[in-house]
């Protein structure tokens, strides 16, 4: 039995031909099925959508065996960048960072701007390290910022925080194929 297959905007110059079971999954996850992960070869399991996090574009699935946590940041429109949210919600109703502890391997932030699309691919243990997930309960943030290679951040602080968010990104050419071995690397950190 063939599903049924529509097209989806990605942009004003690519539509991508997806399954009918995937048409309610947030434009960034359908582009980076379609334009990664299926030239990549990756297995993928069904992106199950974050509920707490939905505005952010939030799901958990697994690709390649690695688990994901993907979400898809937001341009703000005073300042440089992109803003994400990394939280999960508790039981009590509060909010806390994710911690080193917990079962995740990467933390994949889709960002766009205009017809630029790529992706931030952050092993948990990057994201520890620069305390963005606490260690232990112990620092870690709720929400960050990225800056992707198109950002031009002139505060010192901007610079060196896309300095080293830079090592886990990369561009997703919609008129182009991707580099697929820089893709596989950051997929196998």
């Amino acid at each position: 039995m063939r599903l049924a297959r529509y097209s989806i905007l990605i942009n004003e110059e690519k539509v991508i031909q997806i399954d009918k079971k995937l048409g309610d999954i947030h434009r960034d996850l359908l582009a980076t099925i379609e334009l990664v992960y299926n030239v990549c070869e990756f297995v993928c399991s069904e992106p199950c959508v974050e509920v707490q996090n939905a505005e952010y574009g939030a799901y958990l699935f697994y690709a390649n065996t690695r688990l994901i946590r993907f979400r898809v940041a937001k341009v703000t429109p005073r300042k440089v960048g992109q803003f994400v949210t990394l939280w999960r919600r508790m039981e009590d109703g509060t909010t806390r960072p994710f911690d080193g502890s917990e079962e995740v391997d990467y933390f994949v932030i889709s960002t766009r701007d205009g017809n630029k699309l790529g992706q931030f691919v952050f092993p948990k243990e990057a994201l520890v390290q620069n305390n963005i997930v606490s260690n232990n309960g112990s620092g870690g943030k709720r929400g960050i910022r990225v800056y992707p290679s198109w950002d031009m951040p002139t505060s010192r602080q901007a610079q060196k925080t896309q300095n080293w968010q830079l090592k886990y990104f990369f561009e997703i050419p919609i008129n182009e194929p991707i580099k697929v071995e820089r893709a596989v690397t950051l997929y196998s950190q």
